[in-house]
């Protein structure tokens, strides 16, 4: 029965993912004309055909969306900056967590609908869960992750352990993200009130930044240059070390 379970969820993830790829063209021309509504209303009609056919002409699927979420970006950057007290290396990290963010939920969706399976299968309990942490301004926000106990014995099957060892257990955590409540790159989540962590301003990541480490938790968003710098080579880490973890 396990099997047959694991083999639909597989088709399903498949035809999921092929279905969601054709919707990719149209999401990335939606976004582009979100983008041009910054500039003033005599200039949109044309800088939206020649945004359209540049679109058109980039190969992929995602290259596209990626392409969008730029143009976006850089249409309201002004305007947002300008309109919310934050830095600018604070909103480009925003900018950036929700661009790739999207992209990885959107990569990652087999992957997800098979962990949902594997939560299912490793015992009883929700699917989810929502653990209480301390977030960007002492606010309090559901961090979510993948259940790999039986809530019933408190002890994890053989898929559990997977899970938490793979730390599949925390992909969804990228929703947290896309949400605004975590970053891609930030201090830990803390589930004390106070936060342990200085940094106030800043909202939790899944990729930690430390305090005292080649990566200075005190100078992040600070300078832009030195925040997105940061922000690639923390994310470019992190996948590496998964990966060599995972062959080991």
């Amino acid at each position: 029965m396990k099997e047959l379970l694991v083999a639909a969820l597989i088709v399903a993830g498949g035809v999921a993912w092929a279905e969601l790829r054709e919707w990719l063209p149209w999401i990335a021309k939606r976004i582009v004309s979100q983008a041009v509504s910054a500039i003033p209303i005599e200039d949109r009609e044309r800088m939206q055909e020649e945004l359209t056919a540049e679109l058109t002409a980039i190969p992929g699927k995602i290259s596209p969306i990626v392409f969008a979420f730029s143009v976006w970006w850089g249409f309201w950057r002004t305007t947002i900056i300008a309109n919310i007290h934050i830095s600018a290396s604070q909103r480009t990290v925003r900018a950036l967590d929700i661009a790739l963010g999207n992209l990885m939920v959107m990569l990652l969706g087999p992957l997800l609908l098979m962990s949902m399976l594997a939560t299912y299968l490793s015992g009883r309990g929700p699917i989810l869960l929502a653990i209480r942490c301390v977030g960007q301004n002492n606010q309090e926000f559901g961090l979510l992750r993948f259940r790999t106990r039986d809530v019933r014995t408190g002890k994890r099957s053989p898929l559990g352990v997977f899970m938490w060892r793979t730390r599949l257990d925390r992909v969804p955590e990228l929703i947290n993200v896309i949400c605004g409540e975590m970053s891609l790159v930030g201090p830990p989540p803390n589930n004390h009130r106070p936060p342990d962590y200085v940094l106030m301003d800043l909202r939790p990541g899944i990729v930690w930044l430390q305090t005292g480490s080649t990566y200075d938790a005190d100078s992040f968003g600070k300078s832009t240059t030195k925040t997105i710098t940061t922000y690639f080579r923390l994310i470019c880490d992190a996948l590496i070390a998964f990966f060599c973890n995972s062959k080991s």
